[in-house]
C-alpha cells in the first residue's frame, strides 16, 4: 500500500515497491498493490509496466511557492484518496482475505491503512522510508499549522500501526517521543538487487558513447532528486571551482534526476561558472544501472537521507564514493574503507575529496571493491526474508493475543 503513483513516480519508496514486489513474485508470495493515481487507488497483481517519470517534487515546490491555497487543495486531494481505497480495500476483502497490510507511507497512506485493518481487523505495519520529520522541517521551515498538521498524521498513524519497520536507526527517537513502545519497533535497511548491477564490460564504453563521453575523461554521477536536502549546489560549485582552478581538466559531472534539466537554479550555476561543456544533466531514467557502469566516482553530497537506495545502486556497482558524514551514511559504509566521507557544509573538504579520488586511480579501485563487498549485506535476498520474518512475528502475536483474550 502506497500513496505515491507508481505509474508516475521514481524515487527511494518507487525503488523499494519495485524490488520488493519482483523479489516475493519470485518466492511465490501472493500480494495486492494498492498505489494512488490522482484520487483513485489503483490496485495491481504485480508492479506496473507502463511508466511515465516525474516527481513529487514538482508538487511540494508549489506547495512552497503557493502556500495555503495548494497545501489545502492537496490535502483534499489525499483524503478523497483514503475514502476510495477505503472502499476498495473493504471491496477486495471478500475475495482476497488478506491478513496484513503493509504501508509504505507514514502520512495518509498510512492513515487509510491504519482504518482499514481496525475494521477488516486485520495487522497493519508501517514502514518508514526515512526520517519524515527530516522532510517536513525542509517543506514547512517556519514550523506553522502545516508542519504541525502533517506530523499530527504521522503520529496518529504510528500509534496505530501493529508495528513500525525503520530503514535507519535515525528514525527511532521521533516515534519514541511519539510514545511508541520500542517493542513494536524494528529496523530493516533498504535492500538492492545486486544482480542488476552486473553488467558485460562493453555497456561502459556504449553509454558513454550516448552521452558525449570520451574513454580518458572521468565521470563523477549524481543521482537524485535536485532538493535543498541533497544539496547538488554545494557539488556545482565545488567542481565549478575546481575546474576554474585547471585542477581536474579531464572529469566531467553527470547529474541525474526528476525534472534536473529544468532546474534554473543548476542552470545559473552551471553558467556562472561557465562549466556548460563540462556538465550534462539528464532526467530521470531507469537504466540507471548503465550510468552507474559508466561513471568512475559517486557522489552524495546530502544534508539529511533516509537509508539512501543510489548510495547501495552505487556499492552494488563498484564505484569509488564521496558521501556526507552523516549518521543515516556511516550506518553503511566508513571514511576510508568504501568511501570519503565529508562534511556537507564544507566546500573545501567536498573539492579536496574530488582532487584526491580523480588522481588516485588505486584509491578509486580500493574503495569500489571495498563497497562492492559490503553492498551484499544490504542485497535483496538478505534483506527482504527479514521483512517476511516481520510478517509471521506479527501474525504470532495476533493469534496469541487472540487467544489470552478467550481465555480471560
Amino acid at each position: 500500500m502506497t500513496e505515491h503513483s507508481l505509474e508516475r513516480e521514481v524515487g527511494g519508496i518507487t525503488t523499494f515497491v519495485r524490488l520488493y514486489s519482483r523479489w516475493m513474485k519470485e518466492q511465490c508470495i501472493s500480494y495486492l498493490l494498492v498505489y494512488r493515481s490522482f484520487i483513485n487507488a489503483k490496485v495491481k497483481l504485480d508492479f506496473p509496466t507502463s511508466m511515465q517519470i516525474s516527481s513529487t517534487q514538482k508538487i511540494l515546490k508549489k506547495m512552497r511557492r503557493f502556500g495555503l491555497l495548494l497545501n489545502v487543495f492537496y490535502i483534499i486531494i489525499l483524503f478523497c484518496y483514503c475514502l476510495v481505497t477505503l472502499l476498495k480495500l473493504l471491496y477486495l476483502y471478500k475475495k482476497f482475505k488478506f491478513e496484513i497490510i503493509h504501508s509504505q507511507d507514514v502520512t495518509f497512506g498510512g492513515l487509510v491503512s491504519a482504518v482499514s485493518s481496525k475494521i477488516l481487523k486485520s495487522v497493519f505495519i508501517l514502514h518508514a522510508h526515512g526520517v519524515h520529520q527530516w522532510t517536513i522541517a525542509q517543506l514547512f521551515p517556519k514550523k506553522g499549522f502545516f508542519y504541525h498538521f502533517w506530523l499530527l498524521i504521522e503520529k496518529i498513524v504510528a500509534k496505530k500501526a501493529d508495528l513500525i519497520i525503520c530503514v535507519t536507526p535515525a528514525a527511532i527517537p521521533f516515534y519514541l517521543n511519539y510514545g511508541i513502545n520500542s517493542n513494536k519497533i524494528r529496523v530493516i535497511p533498504t535492500g538492492v538487487d545486486t544482480r542488476y548491477f552486473k553488467l558485460p564490460s562493453n555497456v561502459r564504453k556504449e553509454t558513454r558513447d550516448e552521452i558525449g563521453v570520451s574513454d580518458d575523461e572521468i565521470i563523477m554521477l549524481y543521482l537524485g532528486r535536485i532538493s535543498p536536502e541533497k544539496n547538488v549546489n554545494s557539488l556545482v560549485k565545488a567542481f565549478g571551482e575546481l575546474v576554474n582552478e585547471r585542477k581536474i581538466p579531464k572529469v566531467k559531472l553527470l547529474i541525474v534526476g526528476p525534472k534536473a534539466p529544468e532546474s534554473p537554479i543548476l542552470a545559473e550555476l552551471i553558467r556562472t561558472y561557465n562549466i556548460c561543456e563540462k556538465v550534462t544533466i539528464l532526467d530521470a531514467r531507469y537504466d540507471v544501472n548503465r550510468l552507474y557502469a559508466a561513471s568512475d566516482i559517486f557522489i552524495l553530497p546530502s544534508f539529511s537521507e533516509g537509508s539512501p537506495m543510489v548510495l547501495l545502486e552505487a556499492m552494488a556497482s563498484g564505484k569509488a564514493i564521496i558521501a556526507s558524514n552523516i549518521s543515516s551514511i556511516k550506518e553503511i559504509i566508513k571514511n576510508g574503507e568504501e568511501a570519503i566521507l565529508v562534511n556537507p557544509y564544507d566546500l573545501n573538504q567536498l573539492k579536496e575529496a574530488i582532487l584526491e579520488l580523480c588522481y588516485n586511480s588505486n584509491l578509486r579501485k580500493k574503495l569500489g571493491e571495498n563497497a562492492k563487498k559490503k553492498a551484499k549485506q544490504y542485497d535483496v535476498n538478505v534483506v527482504f526474508p527479514q521483512i517476511v520474518e516481520v510478517y509471521q512475528e506479527v501474525l504470532r502475536n495476533k493469534v496469541l493475543n487472540k487467544n489470552i483474550v478467550h481465555a480471560a
